[in-house]
């Protein structure tokens, strides 16, 4: 098993982006945990982050990397903006995470835009099984409000995808 991370972090490697994410990750790794909170989680302090500029090594397999990264990972922190809906790694990342992660253990930060326009869709939508009036069961998809509760980052909006 590789290293154990409290959160990774996806977004476009776009110059707004880039910043908002290492904006992110610092704050992270300096937020005090309040004590009645600490014992509930059990650990003192958020301590490991990956964000890919960070901690991708030099190898030809980055793709290994991430996928071993994302499956040790609590939580996937979406950067959502206007260049978020440019990127397929974003949208691969999200698709692996939730292989091995339930959705509540995805956040969406607003950067830009409306949510309806920069979210991406994936985290838009689920898979909703129901049964027709023949007795058959269909898959649709639903529509689902993709934000929920939401805390601030100075000014990046930071909201649960389910």
């Amino acid at each position: 098993m590789g290293q154990h991370y409290n959160a990774f972090i996806s977004y476009k490697h776009a110059e707004q982006d880039n910043k908002i994410a290492a904006q992110i990750e610092k704050d992270l790794e300096h937020y005090h945990i309040p004590r009645k909170l600490q014992k509930k989680i059990g650990y003192k302090r958020i301590e490991h982050i990956f964000r890919d500029k960070d901690e991708l090594p030099i190898t030809s397999n980055l793709s290994g990397t991430i996928e071993e990264a994302l499956l040790n990972s609590e939580y996937l922190i979406v950067l959502c903006s206007k260049s978020t809906c440019l990127s397929t790694w974003v949208e691969r990342e999200i698709k692996l995470f939730l292989q091995n992660h339930t959705r509540e253990n995805v956040l969406t930060v607003l950067a830009e835009g409306e949510p309806q326009d920069v979210i991406p869709r994936i985290l838009q939508e689920v898979e909703v099984d129901r049964t027709k009036e023949d007795g058959t069961t269909e898959t649709i998809m639903q529509s689902v409000e993709p934000l929920s509760p939401i805390t601030t980052l100075d000014n990046v909006s930071v909201r649960r995808a389910d």
